[in-house]
């Protein structure tokens, strides 16, 4: 297995170096109690003396010792003022690696810690199988180690001895799943899987020695067309994967893969070339084979479901904006026959004024009816 990088250098150089303290921490850790004081203040040398007291206030701030180089011109002189170390600068290089270890003994016992042992502390090595097991990434492991060992009062060990003890966890994870694989898979599934890594040659009447492209390449990406021959495309591709999903699932499911596990194992196919799948071990090849049909038949799903909900979606907005245009047109048309209607209204009745007005008949009608009301 490869050397894995838990932490980037700047991430590996911070966790490796004291904090830099603000001046309000500064005094917050450095102010200590009555008794590490006398402690110190019993031990022959100003650089034993300063390099102690240092290294409890840097294990109170972070549970873990660091080398004496590494500590913070600014911690030195702020410690040695308080001390009564005087203002010459010492030498920290005197401090003796067996006096130092003894210190470290004594701040342990101190603060109630033990040292790092990965054998004496079962619930980090149990926390560590359960998060490599849930397929978390590495980084996010480091830090809960670092947070398990504090909750279990132990000291926090350097990032080489935590990221060995991680790569171990993996390592025998990945081995776990390999002999599964290989003891899982019938001869019948490995055809099925091995022409995923091989071309075919070109059909009759193409270029001569031409080959077409890799199976595995054209499942690595999916178009999200809703033209009907990209998604009789992958309506093909999906009956493909199918077909080899439930064919694979007794391994499938002898891996007991959580999600999370298959998208891993699936985005280091998606991410490498073929040669480099072709070129591992059988087992490790398969393993990463499985996880990545299981995740792109659910891809391969969710697209096909996404591109229907988006048709659907467009064809209800083209039908509700149809719809409008039909109701604003019969509303239109509806408007215009009342304003033509209202319009004959009104010209017959102009017409009927008109002949009302101007008819002398009418007149004596209208009049004998005024006299008939007088009457």
């Amino acid at each position: 297995m490869p050397r894995m990088q838990i932490l980037n250098p700047l991430e590996r150089e911070a966790f490796e170096t004291p904090p830099m303290f603000t001046s309000v921490q500064r005094k917050q850790h450095f102010d200590f109690p009555v008794g590490v004081q006398r402690t110190a203040a019993s031990l022959r040398t100003p650089a034993n003396q300063l390099a102690f007291l240092l290294t409890c206030g840097y294990f109170a701030a972070t549970k873990r010792f660091f080398p004496v180089q590494t500590f913070h011109p600014r911690d030195r002189g702020y410690v040695a003022d308080h001390a009564g170390l005087g203002k010459e600068p010492i030498d920290l290089t005197l401090y003796d690696q067996q006096i130092m270890a003894r210190h470290r003994a004594v701040i342990l016992d101190y603060h109630g810690f033990r040292p790092f042992e990965a054998a004496s502390c079962p619930g980090l090595l149990e926390e560590v199988a359960r998060l490599v097991h849930a397929q978390l990434k590495p980084k996010v492991i480091f830090w809960r180690c670092v947070d398990v060992l504090v909750r279990e009062k132990v000291e926090v060990s350097g990032y080489f001895r935590l990221a060995a003890l991680i790569l171990r966890a993996v390592n025998r994870r990945n081995w776990t799943l390999i002999a599964t694989c290989e003891r899982t898979l019938t001869p019948e599934m490995r055809a099925r899987l091995d022409p995923l890594l091989t071309q075919e040659p070109a059909e009759a009447g193409g270029v001569p020695g031409r080959t077409t492209a890799y199976k595995l390449t054209g499942l690595k990406k999916f178009s999200q067309s809703t033209k009907p021959a990209k998604v009789k495309a992958r309506v093909a591709d999906l009956d493909l994967l199918a077909g080899l999903y439930h064919q694979l699932q007794p391994a499938l499911t002898a891996l007991v893969l959580t999600h999370e596990g298959i998208q891993y194992y699936a985005h280091s196919v998606l991410k490498a070339d073929v040669f480099q799948l072709t070129r591992r071990r059988a087992g490790h090849r398969y393993l990463h084979l499985i996880a990545f049909l299981a995740h792109q038949y659910y891809r391969l799903q969710d697209n096909l479901v996404a591109v229907l909900l988006g048709t659907l979606q467009s064809f209800h907005n083209s039908a509700l904006r149809e719809h409008k245009e039909q109701c604003y047109l019969r509303r239109a048309q509806h408007a215009l026959a009342l304003q033509q209607l209202v319009g004959s209204f009104e010209t017959g009745l102009a017409a009927l004024t008109t002949i009302q007005a101007g008819s002398p008949i009418n007149r004596e009608i209208l009049d004998h009816g005024r006299f008939k009301g007088v009457c």
